[in-house]
């Protein structure tokens, strides 16, 4: 199957007024699979506001998130940035522009590659130590866990927030889901494949004693397990009288 004619053919039948469209995501970094949805980035010359919209055409799913310059800023420089997660940086940087590249397409992926470089938010301190917070009593559970159940939904939240945490507290961009260790490996390709391994033998094998160890690792790098003396507080105004 031809992704680039497939996605040459929905800019003409369906976005022809656009300034131009990039094929992005997992079929452009050769990842793709016969069930992979096509990630499309359509650029207008302007929009009344961002849209997304998905369907399916000649049997493939596409995926399409639809900008003018000035919406595609406020979700790099706002949203992704605020989250950690250069999502729309990403697809601008590494999609293939159709039907040809143009200056405003070049300037995009200037932008992009400029916001990639600079890394993301600095993550405060408060939020830091809520992570800790709930590793710590995730893994308290973890070694707690009565059964091969509670221990699968214990790791189940563990993979996402251990990876959070590494991504956090090193400066990194994060991953979330299916790209966390995709991304973990570009920045250390060792840790990736710890971080594999110790979950692998959980879920394979019910061992959660590698998991544990990391766990343990990534918190001791922020200052360790947090329960005792933390504290939230609510605001004044959340009350029904």
């Amino acid at each position: 199957m031809n992704y680039i004619q497939i996605a040459n053919k929905i800019y003409k039948e369906r976005y022809s007024d656009a300034e131009f469209l990039m094929l992005a995501g997992s079929i452009i970094r050769g990842e793709g699979t016969e069930t992979s949805d096509l990630d499309i980035v359509v650029i207008y010359e302007k929009v009344d506001k961002a849209f997304r919209e998905s369907f399916i055409y000649e049997g493939t799913m596409v995926e399409v998130f639809a900008h003018d310059m000035s919406t595609l800023k406020y979700f790099i420089y706002n949203l992704d940035y605020n989250e950690g997660r250069p999502v729309m940086a990403t697809m601008i940087n590494e999609g293939m522009v159709i039907p040809s590249e143009t200056k405003l397409s070049n300037e995009l992926k200037t932008l992009a590659r400029e916001h990639i470089k600079k890394g993301p938010k600095i993550t405060n301190p408060e939020k830091i130590d809520s992570m800790r917070y709930n590793i710590t009593n995730l893994l308290d559970d973890l070694k707690d866990s009565r059964n091969r159940h509670e221990q699968m939904a214990i790791a189940v939240r563990l993979y996402e927030d251990l990876a959070e945490l590494y991504f956090r507290t090193k400066g990194y961009w994060r991953g979330k889901g299916k790209s966390i260790v995709r991304i973990m490996k570009k920045y250390n390709p060792d840790f990736a494949l710890r971080y594999n391994e110790s979950f692998d033998l959980l879920f394979k094998k019910e061992d959660s004693s590698k998991v544990m160890e990391l766990g343990e690792e990534l918190l001791n790098f922020v200052g360790g397990y947090l329960f005792e003396g933390y504290k939230l507080e609510g605001n004044k105004e959340w009350r029904i009288d």
